[in-house]
């Protein structure tokens, strides 16, 4: 099991791949979800770049593309879902922060096993188990 703060020391202090972060669109509780990242990141002296749908081109073999919490890898929302779907056949190391995850079962089980997910709550943490992914709460 992994914590953020083991994670973003780690992505601190590697030399592997650009970092990029996609963040997650929505509601006032997103933006607060996105400041904390960048709370995190600042702490850590992380350094990344914006990265969205349309400039998925960019990406190189072993960039690290982290995807910014919150709730929407559920069936109600595409976005984010979409954004991950156009990744999965790249040589990417995946990192999902703290998200409520359900009913996209074929997504998930596609991604890279060595992709790690973050998840806000029990229930989600349960549904990634099941593909044999290593989620952390």
């Amino acid at each position: 099991m992994s914590n953020l703060h083991t994670i973003f020391k780690a992505l601190s202090e590697s030399q592997q791949g650009n970092i990029f972060y996609y963040p997650n669109g929505g509601n006032a509780g997103d933006a607060l979800i996105y400041m904390g990242f960048y709370t995190l990141a600042q702490q850590f002296n992380l350094k990344f770049s914006l990265i969205s749908q349309d400039k998925i081109s960019q990406l190189k073999d072993n960039d690290i593309v982290l995807i910014g919490g919150g709730g929407c890898l559920v069936p109600e929302w595409n976005s984010t879902p979409n954004f991950l779907k156009a990744l999965i056949n790249l040589n990417l190391k995946l990192i999902i922060l703290p998200h409520s995850i359900r009913g996209i079962d074929e997504l998930i089980s596609n991604l890279p096993e060595d992709s790690i997910i973050f998840c806000r709550e029990k229930y989600s943490y349960k549904f990634n188990e099941n593909f044999d992914k290593q989620p952390s709460f």
